[in-house]
């Protein structure tokens, strides 16, 4: 249990460096986490999940999230739906939408997956089929759809 609390710490810290927007040190801090064989798999994980979105967000580097992602986007492990999701994602910013699609085709159909989950996989699978068929995206109703999801959550 002591690893737990020193994770949870370790994890504090993380927001605390966000806080000052020490974001390096937030990612090596992460990165640390994620290595760390003492805490459970579920915290290093999350650790791994977060570090993806900080690279991303501040360092803007695809490859290197979508790696850090696909270790964990693993049928069975604890960050596999928000991982999976976020490799969607990743798939639709490059372009690749047939990949996104399976994703989000996957997370829909997947019972275990959390109903906000559900609701935006559906909504972005409807976006990309629009796209495949020429339909027009109001750019103003998607946001609007996805702020309305964001609110039910």
């Amino acid at each position: 249990m002591g690893s737990s609390y020193g994770a949870l710490a370790r994890f504090n810290l993380v927001a605390v460096y966000l806080d000052e927007l020490k974001f390096d040190e937030a990612m090596d801090e992460y990165r640390a986490l994620s290595k760390d064989k003492k805490i459970e798999s579920r915290f290093r994980e999350l650790a791994t999940l977060n570090l993806a979105l900080l690279v991303l967000d501040k360092k803007g580097d695809k490859d290197q999230a979508r790696s850090l992602l696909g270790s964990i986007a693993s049928k069975g492990k604890p960050w596999f739906y928000s991982a999976t999701e976020q490799l969607a994602i990743l798939d639709l910013a490059d372009g690749a939408n047939e990949s996104a699609l399976l994703k989000f085709a996957l997370l829909e159909s997947d019972p275990s997956t959390p109903q906000s989950m559900i609701k935006r996989a559906s909504q972005f699978r409807s976006l990309i089929e629009a796209a495949a068929q020429g339909k027009e995206i109001n750019k103003d109703s998607s946001e609007e759809s996805a702020t309305k999801v964001e609110a039910e959550q």
